[in-house]
């Protein structure tokens, strides 16, 4: 086969590891103050962008995309609800927040109207691979 399974289950499994702390510091945060919630939807953004790997945290118009589209699916105003979730169900929600997101992003992305910070992989291969009709 073309790929190796157990590279990019070992490529996970350290994303994941690397991440960790920023997972435990949402999934441990007893946010209160208005400040504090808008920190905690920043890391989740934060989060989620690190675990996709589609566009940097640090590039503002891929955040501004990322926020929106988590805000589409949970609003900054269901916090509240998530701080109430045991450990476990916060791990599993901001999973699926996660896929969730990059689902739009990448939705977006397709139908030309986002997208920012996630690479062209066709035209990269395309650009790296000539075309071999021989």
């Amino acid at each position: 086969k073309w790929y190796h399974v157990p590279f990019l289950e070992e490529h996970r499994r350290v994303l994941e590891s690397r991440l960790q702390p920023v997972v435990r510091d949402i999934t441990d945060s007893r946010a209160r103050t208005r400040d504090e919630f808008e920190s905690l939807y920043r890391k989740m953004v934060s989060c989620a962008l690190l675990k996709s790997g589609l566009g940097s945290p640090t590039d503002i118009s891929v955040v501004r995309e990322a926020t929106a589209a988590l805000q589409s699916v949970f609003p900054q105003t269901e916090l509240g609800n998530f701080l109430q979730l045991n450990k476990v169900d916060k791990e599993k929600q901001l999973r699926e927040l996660t896929q969730i997101m990059t689902g739009i992003r990448l939705f977006n992305r397709n139908a030309g109207k986002g997208g920012q910070g996630i690479d062209d992989l066709p035209a990269i291969l395309s650009e790296a691979i000539p075309d071999r009709k021989s």
